[in-house]
């Protein structure tokens, strides 16, 4: 993936995912998928974020809701960055976190484990 393509996906920052999921936001229309490995989930999660591993991702893309949007966040929103465009590729709307989980540690909750 050259810049170029990284430039065409959406993201957005922790504060504006954090205001979507604080305004009690129909969570029908979108979900957070964390695609970062399960030992790095056992550290520390967003609450309410699925876990579904970068490379499970395509394999079980078809459990995505074609109708919702998905933010995608990882460690520090490179991985999320991949998987976002994995799955605007298969036609999905998806949008990366950026910063992912550490910066939502450091901005949003402070008491949040950080690794």
């Amino acid at each position: 993936m050259n810049t170029q393509d990284n430039q065409a996906i959406p993201a957005v920052s922790v504060e504006q995912l954090h205001e979507l999921l604080k305004a009690g936001s129909d969570h029908a229309s979108f979900d957070v998928i964390d695609v970062r490995q399960p030992s790095e989930h056992k550290i520390c999660r967003i609450d309410g974020a699925t876990l579904i591993p970068l490379g499970s991702l395509l394999a079980r893309a078809e459990e995505l809701d074609p109708d919702k949007r998905h933010y995608m966040l990882c460690h520090h929103g490179v991985r999320s960055l991949q998987a976002a465009a994995l799955l605007r590729q298969q036609g999905l709307d998806a949008v990366n976190i950026s910063g992912g989980i550490h910066a939502w540690a450091l901005r949003i909750d402070p008491t949040m484990a950080k690794y």
